[in-house]
C-alpha cells in the first residue's frame, strides 16, 4: 500500500535513519519498487550500516575491503595446499595429484593381484597333496 511505503522511506530518509518506523514498516514487506533497498534494510538491522548516514560510504568501504583482505587470505588456502611447491603452478599440481592417485591405484592392484595368486598357489598345492595321499577321488 502507499502508506505502507511511505513509512519504509520516511523511515530511510531520515537523518539518523529511523531504525523503530523502519522495522515497523518492513514487517508488512519491503517495498518491490526498489530492489537495492532490501540489503540496505537488513544492512541497518543487523548493525553492518551505523543509522547515521553520514558514516555510510566509510563503513561500507571499510567492510568491502574486510571482505577483500578476508577473500584473498581465505582463497590463497584454498589454492595452495599445505606441501604445495611455490614453483608450481595449481593446474600443474593437480595433474601430478592425479598421478600420484593413479599410481597408487595401481599398486593396490598390483598388491591384491599378488595376494590372489598366491591364495590360488596355495589351493593347487593342497590339491594337489590331497591327491597324492588318495584324499581326491
Amino acid at each position: 500500500s502507499a502508506s505502507h511505503g511511505e513509512a519504509f522511506y520516511s523511515g530511510l530518509d531520515a537523518q539518523p535513519v529511523d531504525l523503530g518506523t523502519l522495522k515497523r514498516a518492513a514487517f508488512f514487506g519491503v517495498p518491490d519498487d526498489r530492489a537495492d533497498l532490501r540489503a540496505r534494510y537488513w544492512k541497518l538491522t543487523l548493525g553492518l550500516l551505523p543509522v547515521d548516514k553520514t558514516r555510510w560510504e566509510e563503513t561500507l568501504k571499510g567492510r568491502r575491503a574486510d571482505f577483500h583482505a578476508f577473500y584473498a587470505e581465505f582463497a590463497k588456502d584454498l589454492e595452495r595446499p599445505k606441501a604445495f611447491p611455490a614453483s608450481m603452478s595449481v593446474s600443474e599440481w593437480r595433474v601430478q595429484q592425479r598421478r600420484k592417485q593413479k599410481a597408487a591405484a595401481e599398486r593396490e592392484t598390483e598388491r591384491v593381484h599378488k595376494q590372489e595368486t598366491e591364495t590360488f598357489r596355495q589351493c593347487v598345492e593342497q590339491l594337489a597333496r590331497h591327491k597324492m595321499y588318495g584324499y581326491g577321488g
